[in-house]
């Protein structure tokens, strides 16, 4: 027979969220204004990633047919928004 505890408890209580001192919108703005020193950007970084893996770990599941639904037009919407920013980061840059 196969393991039937594979699966954490669910439990009824939500977990609290971490506060994070900068929004990813905040952290982009002081790094590419060169208000945050190399140290202090990786740190504020690894605590955002953080913060989103325990959101992604603790929130419902997508099942995989809303997840294709949808793929084509989030990827879309990632890769202008990342060349956006790049544009934004090389703007900074040169001045």
């Amino acid at each position: 027979m196969g393991d039937t505890n594979r699966f954490a408890p669910i439990s009824s209580q939500p977990r609290p969220r971490i506060a994070l001192p900068l929004t990813a919108e905040d952290l982009w703005e002081k790094a590419v204004k060169g208000e945050l020193s190399k140290a202090q950007c990786e740190r504020e970084s690894r605590a955002l990633q953080d913060e989103i893996l325990e959101r992604r770990k603790n929130d419902p599941i997508i099942f995989d047919w809303v997840y294709r639904l949808f793929r084509t037009s989030y990827e879309e919407q990632s890769k202008r928004s990342a060349d956006s920013l790049v544009a934004e980061a090389l703007a900074h840059s040169r001045q």
